[in-house]
């Protein structure tokens, strides 16, 4: 077992500054133009690339001749999620930080540790002179949470480093070498709007207090859709009444599962206290049901006022019908990985846009044909319901190379400073590593980090003791490059 080094308060004071720049995704300009001024203020070579990726180059310090220059590689941007009684403005307020024991947490919003603590990691590692280390390249890209846009968009001549290391996963001990590719994909319903008929009146249905999180990593957990589970309520009371879809909305971004979902129906006058017991017995039956797996869970109704207008019955039938057929969750498990999954889709969000109803969905898989399956599923369900798709380009995977030289390092260190082993695995998300991949052949690549549960949720929290157990594995590697062979 290794001495380790204590000093992670300088990470965490980072990490803090960090936070209280506003820095959703497409509103990094902020905290790039700090991350500029630090590099400035300690002299070290910084340059931007047309699209707002940030690159700063350290100098090495006790190193062999041959040391190899390692890129820390992180992204700006964060998931930003709140809690439905927050008050809390993502385009100007500070992430407030609470510390409860060895966790730090947000106040009712996302954390942003995905993936601020890469940011504080490389910041602090290139502030350290008390060690060896070779030459480092600190990557900062933005817009990695809405499609890994900055590094799609880098430039394939943006670094020199030939070892990359990318620390945005959430999980000490285990050693990320593949990931999944993925894309969005959006189906557009023309919709025809009409008056309500006479003698009609409206209940609106909130669901919300989903648990939620991230669409790749916690797609196999169970985890109920909130939109989903509001269209098959609606499903329900459409089989037996003659109702009407007034609106219909859910999630928040492409990369989380929805918590919350909403949806305005118009039921007849004369039996609207039958319809709202009906409700009531379906919502209670469905919380008893899952109750364990969603603990937070609510399903809300009231009569409100009418709407001037709503979908026809045809169209309601519709959108409820793409809804219950649309594909959601793990669809094909990896056979090379235990307990990861191969294929899936994210239902991700649902709205009205002025006369089209839309539903963007998230794919991913390590290989094309998986991402195929599910684009030919949606587009079926859009033949079937006179639809529309739309999609993006996507992004490439990351193919696993167990017996690389990094990969053989990083076990060999982690093992001297843990006296443990770590896990090897890929994951179902999709990593910056498999587009930068991409663009730099012979690029050895890992990813990992610390503890932190919750992502793209507002119960988000990082672990302290974890941050410094990484910090001191990323001490001992860098060590390991600037002296060993």
């Amino acid at each position: 077992m290794e001495t380790i080094d204590k000093s992670t308060d300088r990470i965490i004071e980072i990490f803090a500054e960090l936070n209280a720049i506003p820095r959703c995704s497409k509103n990094e300009a902020a905290v790039r133009q700090w991350a500029k001024l630090w590099a400035e203020s300690r002299g070290f070579a910084c340059k931007t690339d047309k699209y707002g990726n940030i690159l700063i180059s350290v100098p090495g310090k006790d190193h062999k001749p041959d040391a190899p220059t390692v890129v820390i590689q992180g992204h700006f941007d964060m998931v930003c999620e709140k809690s439905p009684d927050s008050d809390h403005n993502f385009t100007k307020d500070p992430i407030r930080l609470i510390r409860e024991g060895e966790w730090i947490k947000a106040d009712k919003t996302t954390l942003g540790a995905d993936n601020g603590i890469a940011i504080a990691y490389g910041m602090a590692l290139a502030e350290k002179n008390d060690i060896s280390r070779p030459p480092i390249e600190l990557l900062f890209t933005v817009e990695e949470e809405i499609g890994l846009n900055g590094a799609i968009e880098m430039e394939n001549d943006f670094f020199r480093g030939t070892v990359l290391l990318n620390i945005d996963s959430g999980e000490e001990g285990i050693f990320i070498i593949g990931c999944s590719g993925g894309k969005n994909i959006k189906l557009i319903l023309d919709i025809k709007k009409t008056a309500p008929p006479p003698a009609y009146e409206t209940i609106a249905i909130a669901a919300g207090g989903f648990t939620g999180g991230h669409s790749g990593i916690d797609i196999n957990k169970n985890r109920k859709n909130a939109i989903r589970v509001l269209a098959t309520i609606a499903a329900s009371l459409m089989k037996q009444y003659p109702i009407y879809i007034a609106g219909f909305s859910g999630g928040s971004a492409s990369n989380a599962i929805p918590r919350d979902a909403m949806t305005i129906i118009v039921v007849p006058a004369a039996i609207k206290n039958e319809i709202k017991e009906k409700l009531d017995e379906e919502v209670d039956s469905i919380c008893k049901a899952l109750r364990k797996i969603e603990p937070s869970l609510y399903i809300k109704s009231e009569f409100t006022a009418v709407p001037e207008y709503i979908l026809n019955k045809a169209d309601s039938g519709k959108i409820i019908n793409i809804l219950c057929a649309f594909p959601n969750g793990p669809i094909s498990m990896s056979e090379d990985f235990e307990n990861v999954v191969d294929t899936s889709c994210n239902m991700a969000m649902v709205c009205f846009n002025g006369n089209k109803f839309e539903v963007l969905a998230s794919a991913r898989s390590p290989h094309q044909l998986g991402i195929k399956e599910v684009e030919t599923s949606i587009r079926a369900i859009a033949d079937m319901t006179s639809a529309d798709i739309w999609t993006e380009e996507g992004y490439p995977g990351w193919i696993p190379a167990p017996d690389s030289s990094l990969i053989k390092r990083c076990m060999k260190v982690y093992r001297e400073i843990s006296g443990t082993e770590p896990k090897i695995t890929t994951i179902h998300a999709g990593l910056e590593c498999g587009v930068i991949g991409s663009k730099y052949p012979g690029l050895e690549i890992i990813s990992f980090g610390p503890d932190i549960e919750g992502l793209h949720s507002p119960f988000e929290r990082m672990n302290v003791a974890s941050v410094e157990r990484v910090w001191n594995f990323i001490l001992k590697l860098m060590c390991s490059f600037a002296r060993e062979e």
